[in-house]
């Protein structure tokens, strides 16, 4: 067994070992549930299937679609329980680095302290990150790798009720 220096080591490989142990421990007296992993994916298809598909505010055609492919720094979603705006702005890269540090979301919703929840998809590794808005209905997330993402926004807290989904933009 290896002694205590005080500060706590890498894992080797008594420790692997250790929890090798613990881990068949835990298997014999307190198997996970042959079906648990269907049954928790069962539950969550089905909330979302109960989740309102919130509709993209109209906008005039010359700005929905334009030959210089700019890109707008606000839109606004509605639903019948709740509307989003989505405000994206260009994060300030570092001085010693090129890595792109991606976009900066500013978030109002309609409920103060809503959910809202950001869920990226594309190139870089998917990010899924969720905010409790203030009383107001704001917040922000920052550093949001550009790519597709949508949102999802229940109107409380505890995520007691049936939450809105956006359709993807592109960020």
């Amino acid at each position: 067994m290896t002694e205590h220096r005080g500060e706590p080591g890498p894992l080797d490989d008594s420790d692997a070992q250790i929890l090798t142990e613990l881990r068949e421990v835990y298997r014999r007296l307190d198997p996970v549930p042959a079906t648990l992993v269907d049954d928790i994916k069962y539950s969550m298809t089905v909330r979302l299937l109960e989740a309102e598909v919130a509709e993209l505010m109209r906008m005039p055609a010359a700005q929905v679609r334009s030959e210089s492919g700019d890109r707008f720094d606000s839109i606004s979603f509605s639903g019948s329980r709740l509307s989003l705006m989505v405000s994206v702005s260009a994060e300030a890269a570092a001085a010693d680095t090129t890595d792109d540090p991606g976009v900066r979301i500013d978030c109002w919703v309609s409920v103060g302290g809503a959910v809202v929840q950001v869920r990226t998809s594309g190139e870089a590794p998917d990010v899924e990150r969720s905010q409790v808005c203030d009383e107001n209905g704001r917040c922000v997330f920052t550093q949001v790798p550009r790519g597709p993402a949508h949102f999802i926004v229940w109107p409380t807290a505890q995520k007691d009720s049936a939450p809105t989904m956006t359709p993807t933009i592109d960020l």
